[in-house]
């Protein structure tokens, strides 16, 4: 893992404890899985790995299997692994949203796996990133019309589950349906969680996992804008429907082995961790309430901790032509919940190293960085897609890159 923050934020971390930066990557370090990504039982087998995650997790696997792996496929979301690649057929992809090698990489990929012989036994590697990794439009419906669909379920502000949704619905291989192209083979699939529910039918959009729970709301929205595209979404629904057949299925990691290690390591450093939400899934302005309410107890030397995906609704096209996050959005509203506090300090991070299109993947603010912003409203700030670059330019800023997990967005409020 690389480590890098700015003046400012080293500053303000230091006054928390000097230690903090540390006690946060460690959590992570330690939850990097390892022994959890192997299968008792099998003697030979094929690998098919794909999310962020996917290159460091194939190798892992291969590490410590016993057996003979007779070959592998890997879809690697680009930006997101630090090394060669020389093992097993790669494929560089692209996240959130696929391009035209993504989809011709999964088609590959798809092509091999049938032509693998009955029974064999396929190992799957699934971590975060994985609905954009390996992904092919349904039959009919072009690249540009998944893309479009895509960003628009992005910009309106839809969570992980709702957006996955609309995913299962336009896409080939996901709510199950990659299960029907596979039969013939034995298939095991390993999960890394960035699911605040940990549904196998919502990570990576569930290729394995038919869908349970239709979103009225979503199943309009999708219907609607493939009747303006001149589909009809009963086609598409359908496809949802019928039998599939769930391969054994098991966790490496969740959101809960992060929080059960971070909460060890703050208090190490004399803090008390509380976990107000392990779960969240609400928007920015819920999230922020959550913090503001926490502040209220006027209670010293904790951290209040949340762990989940808040939704942001951005207009136009901020979303690629901005350079702000998540993370950095919610930082930013919280200036205003931290002005007039003292000893307060706002930490968030994207546990995967990459804060959407933002300069870094985590940020600190307290009760001072308000007024850097000047005559800038954080609301409009963030409504700008901007919020990144204005905290990396001012060194509000820190890096942790290349984590190989996912697991979701951290926050925490310290009050010393």
């Amino acid at each position: 893992m690389q480590v890098q923050l700015g003046d400012v934020a080293r500053t303000i971390l230091e006054r928390v404890d000097p230690k903090f930066l540390n006690a946060i990557s460690s959590a992570i370090d330690e939850v990097v899985p390892s022994n959890e990504l192997s299968w008792e039982g099998i003697q030979d087998c094929y690998i098919l790995a794909f999310g962020k995650n996917a290159y460091h997790q194939f190798s892992q696997f291969k590490a410590r299997f016993h057996g003979e792996v007779h070959d592998a496929w890997i879809l690697q979301p680009k930006g997101y692994y630090e090394g060669s690649m020389t093992d097993g057929n790669v494929y560089v992809v692209s996240h959130p949203i696929p391009d035209e090698d993504t989809v011709a990489s999964s088609e590959k990929v798809i092509q091999s796996l049938r032509r693998l012989p009955n029974t064999s036994t396929l190992v799957v590697l699934i971590s975060g990133g994985g609905s954009s990794a390996f992904a092919v439009p349904e039959e009919s419906l072009s690249l540009q019309d998944y893309q479009d669909i895509v960003s628009d379920a992005i910009r309106v502000g839809y969570n992980i589950r709702q957006l996955n949704l609309v995913r299962a619905c336009i896409d080939r291989v996901k709510g199950g349906k990659l299960s029907r192209i596979l039969q013939h083979l034995q298939i095991k699939v390993i999960i890394s969680s960035d699911v605040v529910t940990d549904e196998p039918n919502v990570i990576a959009s569930g290729p394995f996992h038919p869908w349970a729970d239709f979103d009225s709301a979503v199943i309009e929205w999708i219907s609607n804008l493939l009747i303006e595209r001149n589909f009809a979404p009963s086609t598409y629904l359908q496809r949802l429907q019928g039998d599939i057949s769930i391969p054994p299925t098991k966790f490496a990691i969740t959101r809960k082995d992060l929080l059960q290690s971070l909460n060890l390591q703050i208090l190490k450093l004399n803090l008390t961790p509380i976990v107000i939400d392990d779960s969240f899934m609400g928007d920015i302005s819920q999230l922020c309430g959550l913090f503001e309410q926490s502040l209220s107890e006027n209670r010293r030397n904790n951290v209040y901790i949340v762990i989940g995906e808040p939704g942001i609704e951005l207009d136009g096209d901020v979303i690629i032509k901005g350079e702000g996050g998540r993370v950095s959005s919610v930082c930013t509203m919280m200036t205003r919940v931290l002005q007039d506090r003292t000893n307060v300090t706002f930490i968030g991070l994207a546990t995967d190293g990459k804060d959407g299109s933002s300069p870094s993947s985590g940020y600190v603010v307290n009760e001072d960085t308000l007024n850097v912003f000047q005559d800038q409203f954080p609301a409009e700030i963030v409504k700008n897609g901007n919020s990144g670059r204005l905290l990396f330019d001012n060194d509000f800023y820190f890096n942790l890159t290349f984590t190989n997990i996912n697991l979701m967005d951290l926050y925490l409020l310290v009050v010393q």
